[in-house]
């Protein structure tokens, strides 16, 4: 127990010089009171170089072994990655973890215009900084009624010409180009056979189709 004790007072020295550039140039603008101490030393390094959520769940999503990497330490990255994710959220119960899966799941399905309006909305909020999945739900929903952020209408108004190809409303077929919906199709003419006669066969011969 005294030896631990030891160890955790000098560990907050010890680390120092093992720190990063940018850790180390925070770690110059902290009290001795702050430096002193392992604990808050770490919170408040961690603090100023803090990364965005959108970060660490990017890290995470394109996390990949090194060739040198054991699977333990891959795991124990991604562990770390998951972690720092979750802990940016405020996501600490299992119930918030399930919304924030189903909250980021929908917001990977919208449109550019209605994601950026989400953000927007999710910057101001104090506390945890992401809507929950009814907030977020009715927010999607009230920009695409207010904005029409559907692609293409559905319903014309009277002596609207349509845009893109027509059906015609008996056989739901495209009409043949050149031709209006509702034009009358001329009636076919019988094409002669070899006989002479319109619509009658040639008897006899290769072409004959009576025998």
């Amino acid at each position: 127990m005294l030896c631990q004790g030891r160890t955790l007072k000098f560990q907050a020295k010890v680390i120092s010089p093992f720190l990063s550039v940018k850790a180390r140039a925070v770690l110059a603008k902290l009290s001795t009171d702050v430096t002193n101490d392992y604990e808050t030393m770490k919170a408040a390094i961690l603090r100023e170089l803090q990364l965005s959520s959108n970060v660490y769940i990017e890290r995470f999503n394109t996390c990949v072994k090194a060739n040198d990497e054991t699977f333990v330490a891959f795991a124990s990255k991604l562990r770390t990655l998951l972690n720092y994710y979750l802990e940016s959220r405020d996501a600490d119960k299992f119930d918030d973890l399930c919304d924030l899966l189903i909250c980021d799941r929908i917001k990977s399905a919208l449109s550019e215009g209605c994601l950026k309006y989400i953000l927007s909305v999710e910057s101001g909020k104090t506390g945890r900084n992401w809507l929950p999945v009814s907030e977020l739900t009715s927010a999607v929903d009230k920009f695409v009624a207010a904005r029409a952020d559907a692609a293409k209408p559905r319903v014309f108004a009277v002596g609207q010409t349509p845009r893109g190809p027509r059906f015609t409303a008996c056989t739901g077929s495209k009409p043949a180009p050149g031709r209006s919906v509702g034009q009358p199709v001329a009636a076919a003419v019988p094409r002669p056979f070899s006989g002479g006669q319109p619509g009658v066969p040639k008897v006899g011969g290769s072409d004959s189709t009576l025998h």
